[in-house]
């Protein structure tokens, strides 16, 4: 299955003992409707593990399903599990697979977007710095705790402009822990003119080391997964699409709303220090 998902109110994806993530609203659903035991019990697996606060317009999942389907139920499958989801999960679609397949080992390329608002950034010098990151390096210095082998692929990496945000469009094969959001924050550097492009060529060689800090989760969309290997032919649920399209505009209106709101709200606040400070 494909899976949607505003991950801003979950601690991730995947399962943790005594928090909300989208892993249990998706078992707790697909127990509602007797499709699924327990993961063991299904084979079941994901694409990837989202942290917390990251979305995803992609996420995959694969399982086996507890009871038998007829073609029409399958066809209906993805807005069956999307009516007793929360409003901010949906399944887009479903597609058959074969019995050996898992959808995190069998995972070709992984896609993701970061959208970065503009603030004053010098783009073309963040374009060049981006291409550093092209090709197989170590990205010790850009993974949360790292453990094991880091050395990765980057097959892609752009960076556009999109109205007032830049989008840092990057996939790979696979990715460390926090290696994305860590990207981000270095091209940020790069960018105010804080660090040059022979800073991150050290830092991929490992000569030398230094904190780069997360960019918060709330920009960062699990874009794509690819499975070259199969051929999934996924067809997005079209009642789902337009009903979660529907509850999307929702909120924007009340975020666009809000942003002018926090904007009346610095501005009373500025001209309040102004005028203690004269006083």
């Amino acid at each position: 299955m494909k899976l949607a998902y505003i991950g801003t109110r979950y601690h991730g994806f995947q399962t943790q003992p005594g928090v909300l993530t989208i892993e249990d609203e998706l078992f707790r659903a697909l127990k509602r409707l007797n499709l699924f035991e327990d993961r063991r019990a299904a084979r079941y697996s994901a694409a990837g593990r989202t942290d917390r606060g990251v979305h995803a317009l992609s996420q995959v999942v694969a399982f086996d399903l507890r009871r038998e389907l007829s073609e029409a139920e399958f066809k209906m499958l993805p807005r069956m599990i999307t009516s007793v989801l929360p409003d901010d999960i949906w399944v887009l679609a479903a597609a058959e697979v074969p019995d050996d397949f898992n959808a995190r080992r069998d995972a070709t390329l992984r896609r993701y977007k970061y959208f970065l608002l503009n603030e004053g950034f010098d783009v073309e010098r963040m374009r060049e710095a981006a291409k550093v990151f092209l090709g197989r390096h170590d990205f010790r210095n850009f993974a949360v705790k790292p453990q094991g082998n880091t050395v990765r692929e980057v097959k892609k990496i752009e960076v556009h402009e999109q109205g007032r945000f830049l989008v840092i469009d990057i996939a790979a094969s696979a990715f460390v822990h926090g290696m994305v959001r860590k990207i981000v924050s270095a091209l940020k550097r790069v960018g105010w003119g804080e660090r040059d492009i022979m800073w991150l060529e050290k830092l991929l060689k490992l000569e030398i080391e230094d904190k780069i800090e997360l960019a918060p989760p709330f920009g960062l969309v699990l874009k794509e997964v690819r499975y070259d290997k199969h051929d999934l032919r996924f067809k997005h649920d079209e009642y789902v699409c337009g009903r979660a399209a529907v509850l999307l505009s929702e909120q924007v209106l009340r975020h666009l709303t809000l942003s002018e709101v926090f904007e009346e709200f610095k501005r009373e606040f500025l001209e309040g220090e102004g005028e203690d400070a004269s006083s």
